[in-house]
């Protein structure tokens, strides 16, 4: 049993069969994952269709599917306008970024990103002319506050094509 505290939470990137005996039972990937200290984050494997424990720590029903906590976007971005790259997951909502791939087609440029439309910058691309970049965040770029669109805006009119994977968390 895993005991997570209330500064833990979990998220199911993916389910998969795996052969015990004779049969395939599913098994859900659990990451556990704790905002304030990345040293008591884990993997585990359960035999399970999916994975909660509650305050008590016993072994809960989750009412929604884990794919649900996966957000993305792909946005093309061609002036200096700050543009949404993903909208807000409502009402006490955190969406933390696991990946940014950006493809910037024409010349070198700039691009902020921010958890919050006209807030401080989170993270500042670079990027070479027809250079295509990946990103993967470990631990998550962590959202300040939550109900809140991520922006992207460049900092000379280009063309950057930017997709984006976030986990909703709450």
């Amino acid at each position: 049993m895993i005991t997570l505290s209330q500064d833990q939470e979990f998220f199911t990137p993916c389910n998969f069969l795996v052969k015990n005996g004779g049969n395939y039972e599913e098994t859900a990937l659990v990451i556990v994952y704790d905002r304030n200290d990345v040293t008591k984050t884990g993997i585990y494997a359960f035999q399970a269709n999916f994975i909660k424990y509650g305050e008590d720590n016993n072994l809960l029903t989750p009412t929604i599917n884990p794919r649900d906590l996966i957000v993305d976007n792909q946005i093309e971005l061609t002036t200096t306008v700050e543009t949404t790259l993903l909208s807000a997951g409502g009402p006490g909502i955190f969406l933390d970024i696991a990946s940014i791939t950006y493809e910037i087609v024409d010349d070198t440029t700039t691009i902020i990103i921010r958890d919050t439309p006209g807030g401080a910058n989170k993270i500042v691309l670079t990027g070479e002319s027809n250079t295509t970049n990946h990103i993967k965040f470990d631990p998550l770029l962590k959202q300040s506050a939550a109900n809140n669109n991520w922006t992207a805006q460049l900092t000379t009119s280009n063309s950057v094509n930017i997709t984006v994977i976030g986990i909703k968390k709450n």
